[in-house]
């Protein structure tokens, strides 16, 4: 098939890689190429513990579609409108991303493989989950190294909006929880995030934080 979409398995832990810049359009994420193979590639990883999703954007994370409407009722750029509409949380794409968290939820009930999607590119760290009907789907997020934070009103904006605890319209509650070890939901110095995996098949996520003396963690 033509697309960069990569995967495989690691004893019993899986990682699919979903090819979402070749044929990404404003209205669109996954082409109908990936769309028609992505049910076979998921079956793959039957018998799996966990499976990790690589989304270059976070798959969960917090609706952006209010800031991007007010950005876009400003008379000037103000420099964050292309990564808004780069969101799964677009108003954009927010069926294609409802179609894709029912596939992996159906799939994670089916078969009892925990999906975990890893992602990046907002420039700040954060976890969120999606639990319901038996499943539960989480997050993680870490900032490029290189990626300057963000501003500190974009900051707190963000950390207001994560606060929220959403019913999807396909009945899944989402929410961002606050990290214990600083009581935000938002990590907003430059971070990166390592995944180690016990021998009791749990991951543990780790984020190490610039001028952050702590790590934060989760266990899944």
């Amino acid at each position: 098939m033509d697309s960069f979409s990569q995967g495989f398995r690691l004893g019993d832990v899986g990682v699919l890689a979903l090819d979402m810049r070749s044929d990404r359009t404003p209205r669109r994420v996954l082409s109908d190429r990936v769309w028609e193979a992505l049910p076979e590639w998921l079956e793959r990883f039957k018998g799996c513990r966990h499976l990790i999703l690589m989304s270059s954007v976070p798959l969960l994370y917090l609706d952006t579609g209010v800031m991007e409407r007010a950005v876009g009722l400003s008379p000037v750029r103000v420099g964050i409108e292309d990564d808004l509409r780069d969101q799964w949380r677009s108003p954009a794409h927010a069926e294609e991303w409802l179609r894709l968290i029912g596939l992996l939820a159906e799939f994670s009930r089916r078969t009892g493989c925990r999906v975990t999607s890893v992602s990046g590119e907002i420039h700040a760290g954060a976890r969120a989950v999606l639990r319901g009907g038996g499943v539960e789907i989480w997050q993680l997020i870490a900032s490029g190294v290189v990626h300057p934070p963000p501003a500190k009103a974009t900051a707190f904006a963000l950390e207001w909006l994560a606060g929220r605890k959403e019913t999807l319209p396909n009945g899944y509650v989402f929410e961002m929880p606050a990290f214990p070890e600083s009581g935000k939901r938002i990590i907003r110095q430059r971070n990166w995030l390592s995944l180690i995996f016990d021998g009791k098949g749990q991951i543990h996520a780790r984020w190490s934080a610039e001028g952050q003396p702590n790590r934060y963690t989760q266990v899944i």
